[in-house]
């Protein structure tokens, strides 16, 4: 029985481990990086976009939405995933009173979990308009935190007076922009609260010789993650070591407390257990049992054998008759072929009168079986 309760309980501290994992491995985003290059006759840039989104241990995610402002469903746009389903399906969403190119990335007959790469590349007008420079690289409508984001602006012309901000459209904050060299503006933010976005502003200036070198994605995640079972393994392995001694050490102190001596006076020994009480398991109680021939005090024959049995058989209402013939509530009559009982007029117990005044129902007599 301990050996059971203990299995039983490292495999509850293990589905409690892995609770505490799926509760604590939530959906975010890892890595955004994104690149923008700037035409120099129109003011559109081509932006790309890497994504490397962690599931975390959800089992019913299908893939990742985009919502992209100012863009019509017209926007050619391309997705692509080396780990993960990249169908796409394109539209026009309004929110919050602002139109945006909706991308819904995934197959909707397959799920998928962990860490898992997309990148999407489609064009964007309207970064430069005259003299301004404005650009949204991270929008504020991703549902998820991002852990990293890495924003490159590269131009044909010097920028001037680079700035960046975080926040949302009502509250935001500076946050620092790199000049690697001129016609590249490179912005690192550690972390991205859900529902915040970053933008680049600055002013046109003179037209450079040579364009910025293009720089490229970063690799994949070095770790993937572990998943929920390790974790959860570990953890019932540890509540397992930790619980064998625990176990051995509350078998030893027991948890009956029985008065010193032999089978004899345990049985016998009347009142709350002494200052010299010992305590024992289960299993030597169990030892010490003897045969008693008749129930303990209070309980009559027939509770006792209803307790045996765990059920109302004949027999235990028959006892139940004759317990109340021995306590003088009733006679029995088995002389003629036919049983009668007859109210003596004495009491008997309470729950015996109770049972008497509903069988006999007014009447002296009642014969058996009728």
């Amino acid at each position: 029985m301990g050996a059971v309760a203990l299995a039983g309980g490292s495999l509850l501290a293990g589905a409690a481990a892995a609770a505490g994992v799926l509760a604590s491995d939530t959906e975010r985003m890892v890595n955004y990086w994104t690149r923008a290059e700037v035409a120099s006759s129109d003011g559109s840039a081509a932006v790309v976009e890497v994504i490397d989104w962690d599931f975390g241990n959800q089992f019913d995610k299908h893939g990742i939405f985009r919502f992209i402002p100012d863009l019509p469903d017209t926007t050619p746009v391309t997705v692509e995933s080396p780990d993960a389903p990249d169908q796409k399906q394109v539209g026009t969403e309004v929110r919050n009173g602002r139109s945006y190119l909706f991308i819904k990335i995934g197959d909707p007959a397959t799920t998928v979990s962990g860490t898992r790469r997309y990148r999407i590349d489609y064009p964007l007008p309207g970064v430069v308009r005259g003299s301004t420079l404005d650009w949204e690289p991270v929008g504020d409508q991703w549902p998820v935190d991002i852990e990293n984001a890495e924003v490159h602006l590269l131009t044909p012309f010097e920028v001037g007076d680079p700035r960046c901000f975080i926040g949302t459209r009502t509250s935001r904050r500076d946050c620092d922009v790199e000049e690697p060299e001129a016609g590249h503006l490179v912005v690192h933010v550690d972390f991205v609260p859900k529902g915040q976005g970053v933008s680049l502003e600055g002013t046109v200036g003179d037209a450079l010789a040579t364009l910025p070198a293009v720089p490229q994605p970063p690799g994949p995640p070095d770790d993937p993650g572990t998943g929920f079972l390790p974790p959860a393994g570990t953890a019932a392995l540890a509540s397992l070591a930790a619980g064998v001694p625990a176990a051995l050490l509350v078998r030893r102190a027991g948890r009956e407390r029985i008065a010193p001596g032999g089978e004899a006076d345990v049985a016998f020994a009347e009142g709350p257990p002494h200052v010299s009480e010992i305590r024992v398991d289960a299993a030597e109680l169990a030892r010490m049992a003897t045969t008693e021939f008749a129930p303990p005090s209070g309980v009559s024959p027939p509770q006792g054998g209803i307790v045996l049995r765990e059920d109302v058989k004949p027999e235990h209402k028959v006892a139940w008759l004759i317990q109340a013939a021995i306590d003088g509530a009733i006679d029995l009559d088995d002389t003629d072929r036919t049983t009668t009982i007859t109210r003596t007029g004495r009491p008997g117990t309470p729950e015996e009168e109770d049972v008497l005044d509903m069988a006999f129902g007014g009447r002296s007599t009642v014969s058996l079986g009728s």
